[in-house]
């Protein structure tokens, strides 16, 4: 809609969540997962300069096109000095700097 109408306030971005398990994980059908990657990638190739499509994919087969993938861990973090030992609680390790107050 945003992409269509100027004057809307709507920012041109798509964010898509788990595109592959809506394709279940049993008898995955890759094929099927790659049209769907390849439909995304078309639209965002025809609305390069007005649309950003952000996929997350736990399983995502390789892809032409794809602009850069983040492959993240239980020891490689997006966010680091988190602890990843087995008493990991969440909470951020004392060497992990500054800490936003609230």
């Amino acid at each position: 809609m945003a992409l269509d109408d100027d004057g809307n306030p709507l920012p041109n971005l798509l964010i898509i969540d788990g595109i592959s398990s809506s394709v279940g994980h049993e008898g995955i059908d890759l094929e099927r997962l790659r049209k769907m990657y390849a439909a995304l990638l078309q639209v965002a190739t025809e609305h390069l300069d007005r649309l950003q499509i952000i996929v997350t994919d736990n399983d995502s087969p390789p892809i032409d096109g794809i602009h850069r993938a983040l492959e993240l861990s239980d020891t490689d973090r997006l966010v680091p000095g988190i602890p990843t030992t087995a008493s990991d609680n969440g909470s951020p390790s004392p060497d992990a700097g500054p800490q936003a107050s609230g």
